[in-house]
């Protein structure tokens, strides 16, 4: 499982990345949505979490290595989406409301 959740939060963050400064080597923001996962140890989580954690790693290299980018690294909660739903309903926060605060904040930083 771990290497399925790699693929995406670290290789595939890592592509996008490289494709961006492949185009341009301008001044360049990203948001990297890590998880609070990391910081409440969620049973059945833990190659998620591993993952997320390396993928906030990578970013911690790419920031330090790229003077020209700005990395947003934000731990979101639980998040209502097609991604979380369950048969059993689990508390989650609204994804608008969750996104419309990063988002203002990106913009403003």
């Amino acid at each position: 499982m771990f290497r399925r959740f790699a693929a995406v939060y670290l290789d595939g963050f890592f592509g996008v990345y490289q494709a961006c400064r492949t185009v341009s080597a301008d001044r360049l923001k990203i948001f990297y949505p890590s998880s609070t996962a990391l910081d409440e140890r969620v049973p059945g989580l833990a190659e998620y979490a591993a993952a997320k954690a390396a993928g906030e790693a990578l970013c911690t290299y790419l920031a330090a290595s790229d003077p020209s980018l700005t990395l947003v690294v934000r731990r979101l909660p639980r998040t209502a989406t097609d991604q979380t739903a369950t048969l059993f309903p689990q508390p989650a926060a609204d994804a608008l409301a969750v996104m419309l605060e990063i988002a203002r904040s990106f913009a403003s930083s």
